[in-house]
């Protein structure tokens, strides 16, 4: 009588604990126990399918019912041992718990606990799929698992834990077998192909083992479906063409192309595949799982993909230069985000383009992250202040005016003012503050130091370093500098309410009415930007702004708005029947100095002025030179 074909997966299944692959934190601790004396009554093997929980259960058995047993080097050629591997011993009983889950099944074995073994140490029960058991068949059955017989063992195998009662698990030893690695997997298949006298090629077996998705059996079943096909001489073309699977060659070609963002070339590569009846979900779930070891590899270089040779290594390397970390993981998150509309449809081919086409505009997007890193690198050379005066800037003095500059240099020539990219356009007369009717000093600030050499009129001292200027003419200076560079978008109508109180040591006190706590929370909240301000105006770093509110400065503000008002009136007359800029000696500023001479005309417009609030010119953000200049520096470093 001819002997029946066995399965490779039947044929080269695992006789001892040696034999069994890629679990060793298993067998290395069922043998310790068993060398220990150290036996529980229950134990609980858990693992995807084809990972050996049937295999494990089985050698077990055979180190328990050996003929020196309990040992976990027995002879696997015993005659028990011969028994147990093919089922038919009567010691170790096997149940299917898919088709004997009902309580009168249980019922049956509790009443058979109570008989002796017949030949071996043990009575041992396997109950594979435990998990199908009824829930009024695991409850008959704890108190036989938690006090069963001195002879009597219980094995448990299950794909699903989750669906087996705590009190069953807390009852045994769990046991996690985990998914074999492609390269172990790789390994036994070359060794079944040389002990059948076959010829299998490293890239084909390496093939095998990724489809097989970390489970033995199922490598061994596509190995002996791949024999029968190829007749002896298996390549990786045939294991391509007879499981529609794909080479690593294949899918970094794909991957290259998303991260090169060559849109129509991946498109090409899915329409290719689709057409040669290649499983499109198998080869997204490859996609994905290359795009998580290449991010793996960018974070740890050390850390190298197995799937790829050297050459498809390096080509990814250099496309994946460009992107950061973060990009890949985003890259990563948009595709796991589609796997499970792919396994929806009914046709994969559309939600797999949509996916890729997602990937790629992920790679090309810009995150939060990407811009503030663009302004931490770039440099804007044309945003920063000048604070060097510029000899040749003459300094426009108004009438009743203080010169925020302690020299006016004699110029040779006429030439027309020139203006830094942070002095505003409009309104000149915002850079010279108007002195309050009660402050009798300002007068003395407007007189220019005698220097010899006119160029060094630039090094000459600060007026508010010396003590030159007061309270109300540095709280001035302070709010045109805010306004002229636009600095937090302050301008004049922001501190209308306020007023310059003293300077001491190492506080600039500035005045408000009791009730204006939102100005005041504002202006706390600028402190920092205050406190620059102040520091490169006087030239004093500890010379910090302090806000104090109280009822008696209302009245002291509303005078100070008006002498404001009619002042700005005053000047702009002036100015305008001056036909040339004032810019040469204070000698002959002298007459134009003297407000007593202002007509009628001139009072009733500031009255007329007082009267009518002036309408506030607001400029376009985009139409300032700053904003425009900064946009273009940050486009620039965007798309270079």
């Amino acid at each position: 009588m001819a002997v029946s074909y066995q399965v490779f997966a039947r044929k080269y299944r695992p006789d001892t604990f040696a034999d069994l692959l890629g679990q060793e934190h298993v067998t290395t601790t069922l043998r310790n126990a068993i060398e220990q004396d150290r036996i529980a009554q229950a134990y609980l093997f858990v693992g995807p399918r084809g990972t050996g929980k049937t295999s494990t259960a089985r050698v077990l058995a055979k180190a328990l019912n050996c003929p020196d047993g309990p040992n976990a080097d027995f002879d696997p050629q015993a005659s028990i041992c011969q028994e147990i591997a093919e089922g038919i011993c009567l010691d170790v009983v096997e149940i299917d718990g898919a088709s004997n889950n009902g309580i009168d099944h249980i019922r049956d074995i509790r009443d058979n606990v109570q008989f002796a073994p017949a030949r071996g140490k043990y009575k041992i029960y396997y109950i594979d799929e435990v998990h199908m058991l009824s829930k009024a068949a695991f409850n008959a059955l704890l108190k036989t698992l938690e006090e069963p017989p001195a002879h009597v063992k219980f094995i448990f195998a299950t794909t699903e834990p989750e669906k087996v009662l705590p009190t069953i698990i807390s009852r045994c030893q769990r046991f996690d077998l985990r998914p074999i690695s492609f390269g172990i997997i790789k390994d036994q298949l070359l060794n079944i192909a040389q002990l059948e006298g076959l010829t299998l090629s490293s890239e084909a077996a390496l093939a095998i083992a990724k489809a097989s998705q970390g489970g033995m059996r199922d490598a061994q079943s596509m190995l002996d479906q791949l024999v029968a096909f190829c007749d002896g001489d298996i390549g990786l073309s045939q294991v391509e063409e007879i499981f529609g699977l794909h080479s690593s060659k294949q899918i970094a070609e794909l991957v290259l192309a998303i991260l090169e963002q060559h849109t129509g070339a991946v498109l090409s590569l899915v329409k290719h595949y689709y057409n040669a009846g290649k499983d499109l979900q198998q080869l997204f779930k490859e996609i994905i799982d290359l795009f998580s070891e290449l991010l793996i590899f960018k974070i740890n270089p050390h850390a190298q993909p197995e799937s790829l040779e050297p050459a498809e290594l390096e080509s990814l390397q250099a496309a994946m230069a460009q992107f950061s970390s973060d990009k890949l993981l985003l890259a990563t998150e948009t595709l796991a985000s589609q796997e499970g509309k792919l396994k929806q449809a009914s046709h994969p081919k559309l939600p797999l383009e949509i996916a890729l086409i997602k990937t790629i505009q992920s790679l090309n997007s810009i995150q939060i992250s990407d811009l503030i890193k663009a302004l931490n690198q770039s440099k804007l050379p044309e945003l920063v202040i000048d604070n060097t005066p510029s000899p040749a800037t003459p300094v426009i003095v108004e009438p009743t005016v203080v010169a925020t500059t302690p020299s006016i240099e004699p110029e040779p020539k006429q030439e027309e003012p020139v203006k830094s990219i942070q002095e505003p356009q409009s309104e000149p007369e915002l850079s010279q503050p108007p002195i309050p009717e009660n402050e009798p000093s300002a007068p003395a600030a407007v007189t220019p130091p005698t220097t010899e050499n006119p160029t060094e009129s630039s090094k000459a001292p600060n007026p508010a370093v010396n003590g030159s200027l007061t309270a109300q003419e540095l709280w001035q200076q302070i709010i045109d500098k805010l306004e002229a560079d636009k600095a937090d978008y302050l301008t004049k109508e922001d501190f209308k309410m306020t007023t310059a109180l003293e300077i001491t040591q190492s506080h600039f006190i500035v005045g408000l009415p009791e009730d204006e706590t939102l100005i005041e929370s504002s202006i706390n909240k600028k402190a920092s930007l205050f406190n620059e301000t102040i520091s490169f105006i006087t030239g004093q770093s500890q010379l910090k702004l302090q806000v104090k509110r109280s009822t008696d400065i209302e009245a002291q503000v509303s005078q100070e708005l008006n002498e404001l008002d009619v002042d700005s009136i005053n000047s702009d007359t002036a100015d305008s029947s001056s036909s040339a800029p004032l810019t040469t000696s204070h000698s002959e500023l002298e007459p134009t100095l003297d407000t007593t001479e202002l007509s009628q005309d001139i009072v009733d417009s500031a009255d007329s002025a007082n009267s009518e609030p002036a309408k506030e010119e607001k400029s376009d953000f985009f139409d300032d030179k700053l904003i425009e200049q900064a946009l273009e520096i940050f486009e620039a470093k965007i798309s270079n």
